[in-house]
């Protein structure tokens, strides 16, 4: 299994999964662990899944490689192209989204996350990262210098505001008032953590 954590290249990448996946996990409490995790688009190395010690871990990603890991069950799959989550209402007690809702059209965000509500458990997290909608440019500035990968910020569809994150949280049915959002490495990334 590769260490790589993003697609294309860049001197930063890892360091800012790296910096995402420390996020995630400062936001669950230690009592999920015994429970159920998706870590919805997991990379083709699910490396959030491999820093986490839950009882039962899920990713799903369209650019999985083979993974070796018995404990982490992937799932081949292009969130693009579903209208309906694979797996039954209730299922997890967490589930993360690090640096994915940039790479989907807004209107399929407004259909995912009402998916994600479906599938979490009563009182479970839903845990995002996206960048602030002001990075575009100067993202492509360090993509233009190998300081971020091309590939990815060359998907990018759209990007958010912190209103928006809460909107879109609050229309699949979260309850405003568990909705908390954030700002973190100087204000170009977005978090969102939502408690059903």
């Amino acid at each position: 299994m590769t260490n790589k954590h993003t697609r294309g290249s860049g001197l930063l990448e890892n360091i800012l999964s790296k910096k995402r996946t420390r996020l995630a996990i400062s936001k669950i409490p230690k009592t999920y662990y015994s429970g159920k995790i998706l870590d919805i688009g997991c990379g083709s190395y699910p490396y959030l899944l491999s820093k986490i010690n839950f009882k039962e871990k899920y990713g799903m990603d369209k650019d999985i490689v083979n993974v070796k890991n018995g404990k982490i069950k992937i799932i081949k799959i292009d969130l693009s192209k579903i209208k309906k989550m694979p797996f039954e209402d209730n299922t997890f007690d967490v589930i993360t989204a690090l640096a994915v809702f940039e790479h989907v059209e807004r209107h399929l965000a407004a259909i995912l996350i009402p998916e994600i509500f479906r599938i979490l458990k009563n009182n479970g997290l839903f845990i995002m990262t996206t960048p602030s909608s002001w990075t575009d440019y100067l993202l492509k500035i360090l993509a233009k210098f190998n300081l971020v990968s091309k590939e990815e910020i060359n998907e990018h569809k759209d990007l958010y505001t912190r209103n928006d994150l809460f909107n879109i949280l609050e229309k699949a049915n979260f309850n405003e008032k568990d909705i908390n959002t954030g700002t973190f490495e100087f204000f170009m990334n977005l978090y969102a953590v939502a408690k059903k």
